[in-house]
């Protein structure tokens, strides 16, 4: 699918608060969207919430993942 835009969420080892990140998210008009959440620790809880959300869930330090979608293509 192609989607109009990613919401990246960063956490660490606490999902909190990610659940009214991730409901308020679903309550946006424009759905055309994917959600990527990125976790620097380890929660089983977190991995529910990614379930339920049908979320990206990348675990560990992904700089160098998040930094390819700063640089600019080259002509």
């Amino acid at each position: 699918m192609n989607y109009k835009a990613s919401v990246i969420i960063s956490v660490y080892d606490n999902p909190r608060f990610l659940n009214l990140v991730l409901d308020s998210l679903k309550l946006q008009t424009e759905q055309n969207f994917e959600i990527i959440i990125s976790e620097d620790g380890e929660n089983k809880a977190m991995k529910e919430l990614v379930e339920k959300y049908n979320a990206i869930y990348l675990r560990g330090n992904h700089e160098e993942y998040f930094l390819q979608f700063l640089v600019a293509p080259e002509d």
